[in-house]
C-alpha cells in the first residue's frame, strides 16, 4: 500500500469518526429514544439541530474519499483500518462526553487495531 493510499484511508476514517461524534452530540440534546412514539418526535426535531449538519457533511465527504481509496486497494485491506476510527471515537468520547473507558473496551479496540496492523503489513 502506498503512502497516498494509506493517507486517503486514514482521512476517510477520521472523517467518519468526526461524523459519529457530531451526530452523537446532536442526539445528546434530544435524550434517549426508547419508544416508537418518541422516534417521530425526535425525527421532527433533528433537522433543526445544527450540530448534526457538520457530521452529515463529514459522512458525505468520507464516501468520496473512501471511493478514491477503494479504487487503489482491496476492500479486505482498507475496511479493517476503520478500527482506528473506533479508537479515535472512544478516546474522544471519553475526553469530551465523559464516557467510561473500561479494560474490556481497551482490549476489544486494541485487538481490532492489532488485526488491522497485521493486514496492512501483508
Amino acid at each position: 500500500m502506498t503512502l497516498s493510499t494509506f493517507t486517503l484511508i486514514i482521512f476517510a476514517v477520521l472523517l467518519i469518526a468526526a461524523a459519529r461524534l457530531a451526530v452523537k452530540t446532536s442526539v445528546r440534546e434530544t435524550g434517549a429514544i426508547e419508544s416508537s412514539s418518541r422516534v417521530v418526535t425526535v425525527a421532527r426535531q433533528l433537522p433543526g439541530e445544527p450540530r448534526q449538519w457538520p457530521g452529515l457533511c463529514c459522512y458525505g465527504i468520507s464516501v468520496t474519499v473512501w471511493m478514491l481509496a477503494l479504487s487503489r486497494v482491496d476492500v479486505s485491506i482498507a475496511s479493517p483500518l476503520f478500527s482506528i476510527g473506533y479508537l479515535d471515537n472512544t478516546l474522544a468520547a471519553c475526553a469530551s462526553m465523559a464516557e467510561s473507558l473500561t479494560p474490556g473496551k481497551l482490549m476489544g479496540i486494541g485487538s481490532m487495531v492489532a488485526g488491522a496492523t497485521v493486514l496492512v503489513r501483508t
